[in-house]
């Protein structure tokens, strides 16, 4: 695993000298901010903050409108999701479909779980040192990382599961001076990012290979959370949260801290980017993901007050801890929409957030107690990727009067626990298993078929483990740990060497 670790233990004096001189960024302007979407289009709106127990009634409890208290409660309304937004997915490849025309915005009440902690998907936290890139830090290396592992499956253990802060600083900035999080962002949604594998923090450009990486991995959308809720919501759905903040002296200090931190506009120093990667209602806090080296608090992250929200995240004013909040996505959320046709004339099938499959006539075809994490369209038909990271296909080649399954786990694939699944109509299902193998569904008879194992045509083949798996623009990619990337075309698999 990559860990950034430090043996020179610093003075707090000099510490918090060199981490204050990287807290330089320029915010982004009101009305371009003001401009980005939000979870459902609305205008901002004051956020239902519980106010402190232990100083109970100390300030109002503002109205929500349609979206609810953050802390559920017996008595409290359920949450309405807002339409386009869903729980994280499990080893989904970014989607390439447009969205089910005529769907209605679900309205399907759901209750925010009391904790939420997406460390489990994160790298040891990093150290910018006295460099102003804490945006790139936060973007790349905590938000961006964190989601394509759970895209992978698993824990970032490589080189390639951690995306480079370099990347996007230095593509941006030549003079050493903060980045405008909106500019970062537009950058990720043209381009993408690379991972440690191909543009080490060392490097000051990105190679051809970094690119290629890069374009791989491009943004899919762009949310701004207006408040708390927003943030919880995001974070319950496996969406990073990318915070501009106003820190203080407190906050600058490496020292453990054995309450939820608590902004004081007393010894504020400059603006800093951080990225919220969990909460608890317990604690009545959010888990923050620092960019100040392991050392700092509590290994590199901290927990910061729910009090610290209580007014709308709007950067019109320097009064509130949080000026910008920023939700990036390069995983794809539900529903998820997959057609039998390459246009929109054909059928659509949708995995929503019940993780049930549904048919364009909104009839599940799924069975009773499935859970599924993922949804493929293939040339042979319509798979699914459960929970147990194992894959069925529906007989009948799309018929849904009296869906029928049948599970594909056999054969070499019986002892491999598949990670992600992608296919289109014009493909073959292929999926990607944990121990970084390739496998390709051959239909052989009406409801017969076979796993045959795919060997990229690598330098060398005893090392070539596969780490992602995913359709991009109908084009079948598959990234090697080196970062390398492999597309299936006419002639078969082929090193991919443009960023086009």
């Amino acid at each position: 695993m990559l860990k950034f670790t430090h043996s020179v233990v610093m003075l707090a004096a000099l510490f918090q000298l060199s981490f204050a001189r990287g807290q330089e960024l320029v915010l982004t302007p009101a009305d371009e901010y003001a401009a980005i979407e939000t979870r459902d289009g609305a205008s901002p709106q004051a956020d239902p903050v519980k106010p402190d127990p232990d100083k109970p009634n100390t300030f109002p409890i503002p109205n929500g409108g349609s979206i609810l208290t953050p802390i559920q409660t017996p008595d409290a309304p359920p949450i309405v999701r807002s339409p386009g937004t869903s729980p994280p997915v499990v080893g989904s490849p970014p989607i390439t479909r447009p969205p089910l025309v005529g769907s209605a915005p679900r309205q399907t009440p759901i209750s925010l779980p009391p904790k939420v902690d997406l460390r489990k998907y994160l790298p040891t936290p990093g150290n910018q040192k006295d460099k102003n890139d804490c945006v790139a830090w936060a973007l790349g290396y905590a938000s961006y990382s964190c989601q394509i592992c759970q895209s992978r499956d698993k824990s970032p253990t490589e080189l390639c599961d951690t995306f480079s802060p370099a990347f996007i600083y230095n593509k941006l900035q030549k003079n050493g001076k903060g980045l405008c999080p909106k500019d970062a962002i537009d950058l990720l949604k043209d381009e993408g990012c690379a991972s440690l594998a191909t543009m080490p923090q060392s490097q000051s450009q990105p190679t051809k290979a970094a690119m290629v990486e890069a374009e791989t991995f491009c943004a899919i959308d762009h949310q701004r959370a207006r408040n708390l809720t927003d943030i919880k919501t995001f974070l319950s759905e496996g969406y990073p949260v990318v915070l501009i903040v106003f820190p203080d002296t407190q906050f600058n200090s490496p020292a453990r801290a054995t309450t939820p931190y608590k902004w004081s506009a007393t010894g504020r120093k400059g603006l800093h980017a951080v990225c919220a990667v969990g909460y608890d209602d317990e604690q009545r806090a959010l888990l923050i993901m620092n960019s100040a080296g392991p050392s700092w608090k509590d290994g590199g992250f901290c927990w910061a007050s729910y009090d610290n929200f209580r007014a709308n995240i709007d950067n019109k004013t320097d009064s509130n801890w949080c000026a910008e909040a920023h939700v990036v996505k390069v995983k794809r959320s539900r529903p998820i929409t997959v057609w039998t046709t390459k246009t929109n004339g054909g059928h659509a099938f949708q995995l929503k957030d019940d993780l049930k499959v549904y048919d364009d006539e909104k009839k599940a075809v799924t069975p009773d107690g499935w859970k599924v994490h993922d949804v493929a369209y293939a040339e042979d038909g319509l798979f699914v990727l459960r929970d147990n990271r194992t894959v069925a296909m529906m007989e009948g080649n799309g018929n849904t009067v009296l869906p029928s399954w049948q599970h594909l786990n056999y054969g070499d694939l019986s002892t491999e626990v598949v990670a992600m699944l992608a296919a289109d109509p014009s493909t073959e299902l292929h999926v990607l298993t944990g121990s970084g193998k390739i496998f390709e569904y051959v239909k052989t008879g009406l409801s017969d078929g076979r796993w045959r194992a795919i060997q990229l045509p690598t330098p060398d083949p005893s090392n070539a483990k596969v780490v992602d798996l995913r359709m991009i623009d109908e084009e079948l990619r598959a990234t090697l740990y080196n970062g390398q990337v492999y597309t299936l075309g006419e002639s078969g698999w082929s090193l991919k060497t443009d960023d086009k």
